[in-house]
């Protein structure tokens, strides 16, 4: 008990320390978007590692795991170090406006609102913890593959009357295999996905004021998302639907956002996202024709040149 509490202890502090170096070499302003860069990052962190683990069969192995998580960490420390040592957390955030729209007595509706979703979402994390994975397409494709990776040290393809098991994309799952094998137990599985609804309920915040839209209505907008039944029967599901939400959201929105600020980090963010949920679910292909003709659509307002867009998208290649 003693060892597994201790490995995942050492696993997180490696995993929080990453990433708070690697977002702070993007040098963002607004303490929402480093918080989306911070999930964001966490996630590519446990891609890429367990992915090279992956290759010398061992993705069972913790020891291994430690080793490339702090093998990463000290990469990501060099280059703060030679980039600047930029600060690993925005400086002086903006709060005034998040403070004026909770002393506005108009907004009641919404502050109660807030409070019984605040309640729900309570009730869900309990749940996450308390209440094994059950879901039909869990036990037969997701987790029971999970669990193949972990009795045999590796993702690649094994003979099974469930094709799924080994064709689906890897992404989320390689998450869901950090919880299991550093707690020994199913019970943070669900909360992968859990993080990823609230990590949407942001981004449409973001999108939302990025658009013009003052707090009242941006805020409404992320509660709602918040409240549609389908996501909130996701958020204390193993399915990775959310997962793949979160991050198509990040490179839709921060692809928006780059098309103004023109910023390399905000490209960065866009492409990223775009690679990882590539890897993650393959409905997502459902959604790339729409993204697609919105970049044609940017392009030919002016809004980026040809080349940025053929930048964006090598990023984008590179990450998945």
């Amino acid at each position: 008990m003693l060892s597994i509490v201790l490995t995942t202890f050492v696993s997180t502090f490696l995993l929080i320390a990453s990433v708070l170096f690697a977002v702070s070499l993007l040098r963002l302003n607004r303490l929402l978007d480093v918080v989306v860069a911070w999930g964001l990052a966490a996630f590519t962190h446990l891609v890429l590692v367990f992915q090279a683990a992956n290759l010398l069969i061992r993705i069972n192995d913790r020891t291994l795991i430690l080793g490339l998580q702090a093998v990463l960490l000290l990469i990501i420390f060099g280059l703060w170090l030679r980039l600047g040592r930029p600060a690993l957390l925005p400086d002086r955030p903006a709060f005034s406006p998040l403070r004026q729209f909770l002393n506005d007595s108009n907004n009641w509706p919404l502050l109660l609102l807030g409070i019984v979703l605040a309640g729900v979402l309570a009730i869900f994390l309990v749940l996450v913890y308390v209440v094994p994975p059950n879901n039909n397409d869990a036990l037969q494709i997701h987790l029971a593959r999970v669990l193949m990776w972990k009795q045999f040290g590796s993702y690649f393809p094994w003979e099974t009357n469930r094709i799924w098991q080994v064709t689906f994309p890897v992404n989320a799952q390689l998450t869901y295999l950090w919880t299991i094998l550093f707690t020994q137990s199913d019970h943070f599985v669900a909360l992968i996905p859990y993080l990823a609804g609230l990590g949407s309920a942001l981004l449409v915040y973001r999108l939302s004021r990025e658009m013009g839209f003052e707090i009242r209505p941006a805020v409404l907008a992320s509660m709602v998302w918040l409240a549609f039944p389908v996501v909130q029967l996701h958020l204390t599901s193993v399915r990775h639907d959310l997962i793949s939400t979160w991050l198509m959201l990040i490179a839709f929105v921060y692809f928006y956002i780059w098309t103004l600020s023109h910023r390399v980090a905000h490209l960065l963010l866009s492409a990223v996202a775009l690679g990882l949920v590539v890897g993650t679910n393959l409905s997502i292909a459902a959604y790339l024709p729409g993204l697609a003709i919105m970049v044609a659509l940017f392009w030919l307002g002016r809004r980026v040149s040809l080349r940025q867009v053929f930048t964006w998208g090598a990023a984008a290649i590179l990450a998945f």
